[in-house]
């Protein structure tokens, strides 16, 4: 599968896909804390993670699976991911999850 998540977090959901041995498993974030803390963990290093620094809006693709975290982007930055979900999905079997915390 290939999976796309925007929001990396503490990682948790990343652990969870990444024990499915995606094929491709991209990460946006732009947290400087959450960066520092995913290079400190390893997560730069790991097989098929790609990590795009930035603003999800600049890394449009087509992915199996789209997770979302709000948490730094609050309703209008949800309303507007929601809104792009068509063009990040890459079929009619992909899935788009989120939270909300």
């Amino acid at each position: 599968i290939s999976v796309l998540y925007i929001g990396f977090g503490l990682g948790v959901i990343d652990s969870y896909f990444q024990g499915h041995e995606p094929a491709n498993h991209t990460i946006i974030e732009t947290h400087p804390h959450c960066l520092k803390f995913m290079r400190e963990n390893g997560w730069y290093d790991k097989p098929n993670v790609r990590i795009l620094e930035g603003r999800w809006q600049d890394f449009i693709g087509r992915f199996d699976v789209v997770y979302h975290d709000t948490f730094q982007e609050g309703y209008p930055g949800h309303l507007e991911i929601i809104r792009c979900i068509p063009r990040l999905l890459s079929g009619p079997k992909s899935r788009f999850s989120f939270f909300h915390g």
